[in-house]
């Protein structure tokens, strides 16, 4: 790993980056306004590629996270992300999501339940199961 990453990485207590990501999620698909107003043109499907981006984002740092816990605890690195974590944590992101998608629905703050932002969580999720052992492994962690 190269020395700017990994003193980075070294001063990060493990499981701040899943805690910070997480709460990003829930500010943005639980506030009534998250964001302020734009005069920008609305994209048309562009909130299925955030929904996308933000739930294969809490994959990929669940992975990273585990990662880092395994490093600090100095065990044996063989695979980067094991098939029963990637598992684990790809349940619990949609599940996560579509736990928003329901209180989204129950909520009453001018959000909706909205089951194609629940295809495009999963998506997300499934894409980065795929995408996270080489972006892993291009950042220089051994294997």
């Amino acid at each position: 790993m190269n020395s700017v990453f990994k003193s980075i990485v070294g001063f990060l207590p493990v499981g701040l980056c899943t805690i910070l990501v997480t709460g990003a999620i829930l500010w943005l698909t639980l506030a009534p306004h998250p964001l302020p107003e734009s005069d920008m043109p609305v994209i048309p499907g562009m909130d299925k590629v955030v929904h996308g981006c933000m739930f294969g984002g809490l994959y990929f740092i669940l992975a990273f996270d585990a990662l880092l816990w395994r490093i600090g605890k100095k065990r044996t690195i063989r695979r980067l992300v094991t098939g029963r974590m990637a598992v684990v944590f790809a349940l619990a992101c949609v599940a996560f999501g579509g736990g928003i998608e329901l209180a989204q629905g129950t909520m009453g703050l001018g959000r909706g339940c909205d089951f194609w932002d629940f295809v495009a969580d999963a998506a997300g999720v499934a894409f980065a199961v795929w995408l996270t052992p080489a972006v892993l492994k291009q950042l220089s962690f051994s294997v």
